[in-house]
This record gives structure tokens, sequence and C-alpha cells, in this order.
């Protein structure tokens, strides 16, 4: 239910397309069951959160995007979102760092992402890529375009 609740709400922000908890649910699955969805949970540690938190909000869900899919050496991004209420701490940047890392030193072995050596991510118009988790995560190239592409090489 949270997957489909953030696919719902990324729609409505970046789209301003209204999905039914159906559809929504039927995305999250279908990406589910191609191997398509990431999750950044608050236990991924990534700034050392996880030991500040309540025992009720470890293990919760706060980014996930997908593989919208691959070329013979790029994968691309798309649907970042994390919950309004737990923006500005850095997760879609952390979950994004990580997911890069793993997939241009070939630790992720999934058949999307094996042998890339170019991640793109695209963002909608008005929903652009902040200018400091692209620097944070080494984005090389950010353009301003409907679809705005961020390259990581």
């Amino acid at each position: 239910k949270t997957l489909s609740e953030f696919y719902r709400n990324f729609m409505h922000e970046a789209r301003r397309q209204t999905k039914t908890i159906e559809e929504a649910t039927g995305w999250v699955m279908d990406m589910i069951n191609k191997g398509r969805l990431y999750v950044f949970l608050v236990a991924d540690k990534s700034k050392n959160w996880e030991e500040k938190l309540p025992a009720e909000e470890k293990n919760t869900p706060v980014t996930m995007f997908a593989v919208a899919g691959r070329g013979s050496n790029f994968v691309t991004l798309h649907c970042i979102y994390t919950p309004k209420a737990r923006r500005g701490c850095g997760y879609a940047s952390s979950a994004i760092k990580e997911f890069t890392s793993k997939v241009l030193t070939d630790s992720l072995q999934t058949y999307d992402v094996m042998g890339i050596e170019k991640i793109i991510i695209t963002t909608d118009e008005g929903f652009a890529v902040a200018e400091t988790m692209c620097k944070e995560i080494g984005l090389d190239e950010l353009k301003d375009t409907a679809m705005s592409e961020a390259r990581f090489e």
C-alpha cells in the first residue's frame, strides 16, 4: 500500500495526473515483477539516522525510484519520489548515489543494470532534480528540457 501511495502522489505532484489505488498498485506490482522498482528504507543508514529513530520507524520506505528502461550501455531512472514529510533528509540522493555506485561497479547483478556505463535520470518539468542532489551524487550534466535529464558517467 505504501508504494502505491508513493506512486499516486508522484503522479499527482509531478504530472498532475490522478491515479486510482488500483492503477497505482498495478504499476507497482508490474515494476516489482520486472525487478525495476527500488525502495530505500530508513534502515539503509544514509547518514546514520537509524540510530536516532524509534523502533517503529526502522525499515520504513522513504524513497522509491524505477528503472524506466535500458539501452546497450545505459539505464534510465524515473519516478524518483520521497514523501513530503521525508524530504530534505537526503534520502533520494543517498538512494540514487548507492544505486549508481553499485551499477557502475557491476555489484548489482540484475539484467536491467548489468554492463551499464551511463545512468540517465529523467524528471518532469516543474519537478526538477535539486541542484544539491545533483552535486552530491556526482552528476556531470543536467539538461533543462521538458523531460530533464541528468547523466552519470
